[in-house]
């Protein structure tokens, strides 16, 4: 038996999944939503984190004495200072400093939602890292770390199904902080053997549909890489290469989005010995090798 639900919370305009598992005896659910979690009848034996982001760990604000297994790397990334200070850097190396302290009231008041999660997760419930998980340990769940949207991000195999978490968004656009590990990650992800796999948004994918996607999506994200690489002037700034390759008329939070993922873009660019950051001060400055 597998219940999908969906969750919606401002300033996520799409659905967020959340899936309800039962093998035998043993309930487990796959990430929390972004709404307070109201368990009936499939309250969970164990909950699997995906990853750390709020729209996958906030409906644990309304859950108690749960056990969570999550990555360790998760938990990290959970303590409530470090947001602020991941978003604060973005918007510093992408649009200087002025700009954040024009920001910073909207920053602080979305990044105020992890706080909560943090307390939910560490004091309310029960949190087991990965490694010590029952479920884990028994091989009735498995798992791998698929890095590239976040750093933490791992995909869990149940009955033969892939959750996915954020590893696959059909229907959507994904932000990646690191796009070459991403690609890696789908790759080591169809090397294991699954039937279904069901996403952190959008709907379950059988095996060829998912074939499909990655495709796709690798081909996009070799495109947006390259089209980054073409635009880059030398002592181009972020913020200016930014308004070459994304046309749209981006909200701040979006536009912080982008940012990130353009940034990930760059730092892969370097590593190829295409381009150099300066980040010696805000914004920072690209130039070719």
């Amino acid at each position: 038996m597998i219940d999908i639900y969906k969750t919606m919370k401002p300033p996520i305009t799409y659905p967020v999944n959340h899936y309800v598992v039962k093998v035998g005896n043993t309930v487990y659910q796959i990430d929390a939503g972004a709404e307070p979690l109201k368990h009936d009848s499939h309250r969970p034996d164990y909950v699997l984190i995906t990853h750390w982001h709020w729209d996958h760990t906030f409906g644990l604000t309304g859950a108690k004495d749960l056990d969570v297994c999550i990555p360790k790397k998760s938990l990290e990334l959970l303590d409530p200072d470090k947001p602020l200070e991941r978003v604060r850097n973005i918007i510093l190396a992408v649009e200087g400093g002025e700009a954040w302290e024009a920001m910073k009231p909207i920053v602080e008041a979305y990044i105020g939602r992890y706080k909560p999660i943090s307390v939910a997760i560490k004091e309310q419930n029960n949190p087991i890292p990965l490694e010590d998980c029952p479920p884990i340990i028994k091989g009735e769940v498995s798992y791998i770390e698929c890095p590239g949207h976040s750093e933490d991000h791992v995909c869990y195999f149940i009955d033969g199904k892939a959750f996915t978490g954020d590893n696959m968004a059909p229907g959507w656009n994904i932000t990646l902080i690191d796009p070459l590990s991403y690609i890696s990650s789908l790759y080591k992800l169809m090397s294991v053997n699954w039937s279904i796999a069901y996403p952190g948004h959008g709907e379950p994918l059988d095996r060829a549909s998912a074939t499909k996607y990655i495709v796709e999506t690798i081909s996009s994200k070799i495109k947006r890489m390259c089209k980054a690489a073409a635009s880059i002037e030398n002592g181009i700034r972020i913020r200016d290469l930014m308004n070459k390759i994304y046309n749209e008329n981006l909200s701040e939070v979006m536009r912080y989005v982008a940012a990130r993922s353009l940034i990930g873009y760059l730092k892969n660019l370097e590593t190829l010995g295409v381009v150099r950051i300066r980040r010696e001060s805000y914004p920072w400055i690209v130039e070719k090798v």
